[in-house]
């Protein structure tokens, strides 16, 4: 579909938002980003659990992948 955009001159920006997560988590069986790479996604506190300011799970923007 990308490819049928970009060939009648559309461009396809993909935005993706890593905090609306159905689950979360190291011991969550639907947590997707922590099977990636376990604790790099989410932002945790010194508990070691997930920080959720922002009403859902807080992106950890300080590391490199979710800052570009």
């Amino acid at each position: 579909m990308v490819q049928a955009l970009n060939r009648i001159g559309f461009r396809v920006v993909l935005d993706v938002v890593y905090n609306h997560l159905h689950g979360s988590g190291p011991f969550d069986e639907n947590s997707v980003l922590d099977k990636i790479v376990p604790g790099y996604y989410l932002r945790r506190n010194s508990d070691g659990c997930i920080e959720n300011s922002t009403c859902v799970n807080n992106t950890a923007s300080e590391h490199f992948r979710l800052n570009v």
